[in-house]
Order: C-alpha cells, then sequence, then structure tokens
C-alpha cells in the first residue's frame, strides 16, 4: 500500500506540472496578433550598408551579396527586406537579368511560404519597380497599392515603412487623402519606435500634405515644421526648399496670406543661395497670387512678369505660361479688357497643348469670376460653362481610372480572402489534433488524476473564457474604427470590400438594390468656400441621408463626395419611393454652414439585383450604378436614374454597357 501511494503521489505531481506548462499553449485559442517594430540585427546590418556606400548602386549590390548567407539565416521577414532592396538597385542600374532572377527567388519564397506576408509584400513590390521600369506609371501605382495591402500584416517594420511610405506618396498625388494619412501613420510608427529622425521627417512632410488638402492646416504646419527644422540643421537645402515651398502652399489654402508671402520670400533666398532658378521664379509665380487675392493687382504683376521674364528667357514654358494666367486675371481687374484676353489665350494655349486639362479649368474659373465681378456677365457666363466642361471632362477620366483600380484590388482582396481561409482550415484542423492527444492522455490516468484533471481544466475554461471575452470585445472596437470614415462616422469603403461583398456573395439577402450617390458640384463648394466648409456639408448631408434611411440600411463613404446605400429587401417600386424621399431630404432645405445658407442637391444612380436570379460581379453592379449616375447628371443633376434590370449575368451587364444609356434607365425627380 505505501509503494502504490508513493507511485500515485509521483504520477500525480508529473499531472500537475504537464498542466500547467503545456495545457495552456494548447487550450487559449484566441490570441492577439502583435507586428513587430523594432528593427532586426539583420535590418540594421542592411541599412548599414545602405548608408555607407549612398548612391553608388554597383558597390552597394556587392557589399549586399556578401551577407546574403547571414540573411538567409536569419528568417523570411529579413529576407523579403534584403530581396526588395537588390530588387530596387537592380531596377535603378538596369540589371535586367539579375532582376529577373530577383523575382524568381521571390516567385520560389512565395510558393514555399504562402501565408507569410513579408515575402508576399515584397514579390508584389519588387514586381511594381519593375513596372516602373517599363514607365508604366498607372500600373506601378495599382502595383504598390497590393503590395500595401500585404505589408500591413507583415513582421518586418522596415519593408512596411518603405511601402507604406511609397503608397502614401503616391495616394497624395492622385486626391486619396485619408488613405494617404493611414499609410503614413503606419510608417511614422516604425520611424518613432526605432528613434529614426530621418525617416521620421519624411513621413511627417508626406502627412502634413495629406492634413492640409483635407482642411488639418494646424496638425500639417506642426508636421512640416518639424521637418523643416531637422533638415535646416542637416543644412540639406535642397529638400528644405521644398518643404519652404510646401509650407506657404498650406498657408495659403488657410487663408494665412502674410505668413505665407514671408515663408516664399524666405524660400526664395535659400533658392538664391543653391542657384535653383526655377524654383526662384515658380514662387514669383505664387508671390503673384498671393498679391492677387490681397487684391494689390499691380503688385501681383511686378511678381508674375519676373517669373514670365525667365520662362520666355531660359524656355520654360511652365512658368511662362501660370505667370500669364495671373497677369490676365489682374489686367481684368485694372479694366484693360482687350490685353487680358490675348495673355489669357497664350496662356491656354500652353494648357491645351500639354493637355494639362485640371490647370485650364482653374484658369477659366478664374476668368469668369474676374469678369462678373466687373458684370461683363455674358463672358463670365461663356467662361463658367467652358469650366464646367473641363470639370466633366476630369470627373469622366477620374472615374475612368477609379474603375480600373477598383477592379484590381477587388482581385487583391479575393486573393486575400483565400489565403484567410486556408489559415482558418489549417487552426482547425491543428485544434482538432490537440484536441485528440489530450483526449488519448486523460483517457490512461487514474481516478484521482481524472478528478484533479478536471478541476484544472475547468479552472483554465474559464480563464480562457475571460480572455476570449476581453478579446472578442477589443476586437469589436477595432472593427469598428477600422471600418469607420474619419469625418462622417458612417461606414467606409473597406467595410463594403470586405463585409458587403461577403455578404451578397453568402446570399445572406435575396433581394439587394445600390444606391450610387454623388453631390453635385461639391468641388465648387470646396473651391469657393474651403475644404472646411466642404467637411460640414458631408457631415449634415450623412445626417438627412441617415434620417430617411431604414436602420438595416448601410450608408457609405466610397470616397470624397461618392456615397453608397445598400437597401435589403426591395422592389423597384420601393426604390423610387426611396429615392424620392432621399433627394427631398437633401434638397428641400438649404445646409447651414460657415459660408452661410446653401443649396445642396445630389444625383443617384440605382441597381437592383434578385441574388437568386442573378450572377455577376459586384464591381459590375457597381460600374452599372456608376453609368446611371453620370446620365441622372446629364439630365440635370437633382435626380435619380434606376437600371430596370433585375436578373443580371456579366454578359447582359456587358451589353447594357455598350448600349446608350438612356435604354436601359429610367429617369425620377422630385419637380
Amino acid at each position: 500500500m505505501n509503494n502504490n501511494s508513493l507511485t500515485m503521489r509521483k504520477l500525480t505531481q508529473c499531472c500537475l506540472w504537464i498542466l500547467l506548462f503545456v495545457l495552456p499553449f494548447n487550450l487559449v485559442s484566441a490570441t492577439t496578433q502583435v507586428f513587430r517594430s523594432e528593427f532586426s540585427p539583420g535590418d540594421k546590418l542592411i541599412d548599414k550598408i545602405a548608408d555607407e556606400y549612398g548612391q553608388n548602386f554597383t558597390k552597394t549590390l556587392a557589399q549586399l551579396k556578401h551577407i546574403e548567407d547571414q540573411i538567409y539565416g536569419l528568417g523570411y521577414d529579413e529576407i523579403a527586406y534584403y530581396q526588395s532592396y537588390r530588387c530596387y538597385l537592380q531596377v535603378f542600374t538596369q540589371l535586367n537579368d539579375d532582376l529577373v532572377e530577383t523575382l524568381e527567388e521571390l516567385t520560389r519564397l512565395k510558393h514555399r511560404n504562402p501565408t507569410n506576408r513579408s515575402i508576399l509584400a515584397s514579390y508584389e513590390f519588387c514586381l511594381a519597380w519593375k513596372i516602373y521600369q517599363e514607365k508604366d506609371y498607372k500600373t506601378y501605382e495599382i502595383q504598390v497599392e497590393k503590395a500595401y495591402q500585404q505589408v500591413t500584416e507583415s513582421h518586418s517594420p522596415v519593408l512596411r515603412y518603405w511601402i507604406s511610405i511609397t503608397f502614401a506618396d503616391i495616394a497624395n498625388k492622385i486626391g486619396r487623402y485619408n488613405d494617404s494619412i493611414e499609410a503614413s501613420q503606419i510608417a511614422l510608427e516604425v520611424a518613432l519606435t526605432n528613434n529614426d529622425d530621418y525617416r521620421e521627417v519624411t513621413t511627417r512632410s508626406f502627412l502634413a500634405l495629406a492634413e492640409a488638402e483635407l482642411g488639418f492646416f494646424d496638425e500639417a504646419l506642426k508636421n512640416n515644421l518639424i521637418a523643416i527644422e531637422w533638415y535646416e540643421k542637416k543644412q540639406l537645402n535642397r529638400t528644405l526648399l521644398m518643404l519652404y515651398q510646401n509650407r506657404g502652399y498650406m498657408l495659403i489654402r488657410q487663408g494665412s496670406l502674410d505668413a505665407a508671402s514671408e515663408v516664399f520670400e524666405k524660400a526664395i533666398k535659400l533658392a538664391r543661395k543653391i542657384d535653383a532658378k526655377n524654383s526662384i521664379y515658380s514662387m514669383y509665380t505664387n508671390l503673384a497670387a498671393i498679391e492677387q487675392k490681397k487684391e494689390n493687382y499691380q503688385k501681383s504683376n511686378e511678381y508674375a512678369e519676373q517669373a514670365l521674364n525667365y520662362g520666355e528667357e531660359n524656355n520654360n514654358p511652365d512658368i511662362s505660361a501660370h505667370a500669364n494666367a495671373i497677369i490676365a486675371l489682374n489686367l481684368v481687374y485694372l479694366d484693360d479688357f482687350k490685353r487680358a484676353e490675348l495673355v489669357f489665350n497664350k496662356a491656354n494655349e500652353h494648357f491645351i497643348q500639354y493637355d494639362l486639362i485640371t490647370y485650364l479649368a482653374d484658369s477659366y474659373a478664374g476668368w469668369s469670376k474676374a469678369f462678373a465681378e466687373k458684370r461683363q456677365y455674358q463672358i463670365a457666363y461663356e467662361a463658367h460653362v467652358e469650366y464646367i466642361n473641363l470639370s466633366n471632362k476630369i470627373y469622366d477620366s477620374e472615374r475612368e481610372g477609379r474603375m480600373q483600380r477598383f477592379k484590381s484590388l477587388y482581385e487583391s482582396v479575393e486573393k486575400d480572402r483565400e489565403i484567410e481561409r486556408l489559415r482558418e482550415s489549417n487552426r482547425i484542423k491543428s485544434i482538432e489534433i490537440t484536441n485528440a492527444q489530450l483526449q488519448r492522455e486523460v483517457f490512461w490516468l487514474s481516478g484521482a488524476v481524472a478528478v484533479l484533471l478536471i478541476l484544472l481544466l475547468f479552472l483554465m475554461y474559464r480563464r480562457m473564457l475571460a480572455k476570449n471575452s476581453s478579446l472578442q470585445n477589443r476586437n469589436i472596437q477595432l472593427d469598428l474604427q477600422r471600418y469607420q470614415d474619419q469625418l462622417t462616422n458612417v461606414y467606409n469603403r473597406r467595410y463594403f470590400d470586405v463585409q458587403i461583398i461577403t455578404q451578397i456573395k453568402n446570399k445572406t439577402c435575396r433581394r439587394y438594390s445600390f444606391f450610387l450617390l454623388d453631390i453635385d458640384h461639391f468641388k465648387q463648394v470646396n473651391d469657393r468656400y474651403g475644404h472646411h466648409v466642404g467637411d460640414q456639408v458631408l457631415i449634415e448631408f450623412t445626417l438627412r441621408l441617415q434620417s430617411s434611411m431604414r436602420d438595416s440600411d448601410k450608408l457609405i463613404r466610397m470616397g470624397g463626395e461618392e456615397f453608397l446605400i445598400v437597401l435589403e429587401n426591395t422592389n423597384e417600386i420601393s426604390d423610387e419611393q426611396v429615392a424620392k424621399k432621399l433627394l427631398s431630404a437633401i434638397a428641400e432645405t438649404t445646409f447651414t454652414t460657415d459660408a452661410g445658407e446653401l443649396s445642396i442637391t445630389m444625383s443617384i444612380g440605382i441597381v437592383y439585383f434578385d441574388t437568386d436570379r442573378s450572377n455577376v460581379q459586384i464591381d459590375m453592379i457597381v460600374e452599372l450604378a456608376d453609368k446611371a449616375l453620370y446620365f441622372a447628371k446629364e439630365c440635370g443633376r437633382n435626380r435619380a436614374a434606376i437600371v430596370k434590370q433585375d436578373a443580371l449575368n456579366n454578359e447582359k451587364v456587358k451589353f447594357l454597357l455598350s448600349q446608350p444609356v438612356d435604354k436601359w434607365v429610367s429617369v425620377i425627380s422630385i419637380n
């Protein structure tokens, strides 16, 4: 009996140790993903070589080759950064054969580890640089965004920084300022964690540009100033000059014209010091524009004529054209109409020749405003009509680019979902194997040990439930932030890409309607009253829509002034009633803003479809709604165009899109 008791006590102690140190790792199923932010020794080694050899790309590539075995011994995250950097250098040294080998190596690594986000991002990024080398810049921008989608969940902080800041720059250039801010914040977190001053100020300069475009001038000027102070200490004058110019633009947008003039004068002194003549006379046009806003037309002309003389003497037609555009408006205000027309036409000839549509539209907008103030209403009206035509042309171009980007990103999202499904399947199989092993172990325990195991399992189960509950609450909060538009607090584009498309594919509801909405003449509100007034309009616009919607309807901000309402369990008759209700909610009462009472209208494109009778890609439904929306605008705005089809498929949609829009839509209005 004594020996048996001793044996049982030892067995019990052994099982206790197993429970305390093994079971917790097997039972806790909900974990929080934490991405590494500190640079690894491998990251620092690569950065050290980059710093040491600078712009001598050939020597840099040779030194990287010496450390390849060392990097490959560290892990996939370091390999991903290493190969991305080699790819970048090979593009700019035109080592095309080596570039092909690097892409092939990344392809092998991707197949070997298809769930590693660092490797996936590195492959997409390298492919982007290859496309950049081929000068296909639009495809390059889309490819960088694909890399960005992968790298946000990567464990390589240096790659997360590099790709995020590259995407932030692109997003700024194409007007996606919210996306630029999001990407810049990812990059800034990496820079701050590693006390990397250079990466920090680089990020802040991009962040400032996006913040200024969205009207967050205090934050933008603060980030710009941090970058300026760092570059002043380092005496890196060419980058400093660019930051001075950016600050001047921000101050103009803010309305701080005197402060903007001071910054541009300071920038001109620096430009003279480093002999940056193009920058000097480009800034003269900025000073001319400032004086024009102050109604100092003679002084504005003095600045503009200096820029014009430089442009003509140095064969710089861009500077000459912008200077002429300013001089033309000054001459109108000074009542020299005949000379104004000659100068105005000369400026526009350059804008037309080089297809600078945005500058041409701005030129006509200023011309219309100036003649309206001079009570020359016929000329003002004709210029305004030309401005509207050019604005519509710009809108068409942006819409086509938006649809192309949407289709490419849609394919990327589908691939991500497939990876997530594989990951979830592997996780379930792992849990099943673990549970089977535990069952076999528990089966052989004695009665006394079994009681102890049950007690301990119960306690650990309670702890697991508590942790899971906390994590679930946290995930709910994170999802809310992830899918919420920062300005209007409605759903954002990401919610549509992830949640709505999945819901429709799973057929959780049979009948849907897409209402694609666009605020009429919203660009004029921003141009005339400023982005802060535009933001006020957007906020009240969404509140009015929500008050006219059902609780089950989903309001999504697709970008800028474009919104999408997803309605469930609808029909064509109810769609017409809802459209009239929404149009009335926006148009019948003026909007209260800091600029006074504004009359706002919107146009709507509506597509109704039955998931049991339709088999069509969601992006094609959106394109159909976009065509209907544009047709509503052509018909006079403040109305809705409804697609009279419900049993849709890809071929039918393609056929409809090839036909005149008035053949397959009906237009309704509240008048």
